[in-house]
Order: C-alpha cells, then structure tokens, then sequence
C-alpha cells in the first residue's frame, strides 16, 4: 500500500515537473526597458508571452561568444533592462543589462552588467543580441518613437545603473 502511494506521488511529482519545464525553459521574465525615446517611468513588460524576447539568454546570443565593445555603443546610448524573477507575487531584481542597436541596421550589442547582488561568468560583457531579441528590441524602440512624454536625452551606458 505504502509503495502505491509512493509511486504515484513521484508520478504526480514528475507530471508537475513536466508542465512547468518549458515555462522554465522560456526563461520568461517581467521585464522594466528604459532608455531614449521611452517613456520616463520605462516600458514594464509583465506578460511572460510578451517578456520572452527580452529574457536572459533570449536577447543576449551567449553562444556566439563574447565580443569587444564596438565604438558605435557610445555611453548614453543604450537601453537598460531590469529583469525580475517573480516570488509569489512580488517581484525581484535578477539582473541588468544593457542594449545597444546598431545606427546601420545590422544586430545590435548588449552588454551583461550581470546578476543582481550575485555574480556568473557573463557579468561585464559584450555580447551580440539574437536576432530575435534585437527585432523585439527594435519594434519597442519605434513603437514608442515620437511619443509624447519620451525621454530623448536619457540613455544607459555599461557603467550607469539606476539606484
């Protein structure tokens, strides 16, 4: 009897698991984007769905390696991600990041400033973007270009984080 209930409650354990592996695996995280052109406050993204492109790992192509800062990501520049891992209800700073696009179209940079009260291999590098995060990054740029109550003069830079 005790063997029974022990085995479905591992089943039950795994089917758990199974669900929530590919939210996991989406890496999708509540999202605050603030930079030129945005809005003072910043773009606040908490729609997982909608928070994919702009997650660890999705924007920044870790695979492709690190790179060196290119002359075109000048300070001020950039847009500055803070992105959250949710406890229950509250949210939770996880890391920062900041992204460049490139003036000539082509993919644009970031640069990992690196985990929240904590450290990994990425923290205070370059990186290309993905493509898709770049083209996210990109259609959030232009959606809020020309808006009024932009921030033109506000931008980020590798060594700035808001306090």
């Amino acid at each position: 009897m005790m063997s029974k209930v022990r085995v479905a409650g591992f089943f039950l354990v795994v089917a758990l698991l199974a669900a929530a592996l590919p939210a996991l695996a989406k890496g999708s995280m509540p999202v605050t984007i603030t930079g030129p052109g945005l809005p003072q406050a910043g773009v606040d993204i908490s729609n997982m769905e909608q928070a994919a492109p702009f997650s660890m790992a999705a924007l920044e192509d870790f695979d492709a390696g690190v790179i060196e800062q290119p002359a075109w990501a000048a300070e001020g520049s950039g847009y500055f991600l803070e992105r959250y891992v949710m406890r229950g209800r509250v949210r939770q700073i996880f890391d920062h990041a900041v992204y460049y696009p490139h003036p000539g179209g082509l993919r644009g940079v970031v640069y990992y400033a690196g985990i929240h009260n904590g450290s990994s291999e990425y923290d205070g590098r370059w990186y290309y973007a993905t493509p898709e995060g770049d083209r996210a990054m990109r259609a959030l740029i232009a959606a809020h270009a020309g808006r009024a109550g932009g921030n033109p003069s506000r931008g980020w830079s590798f060594a700035l984080r808001p306090d």
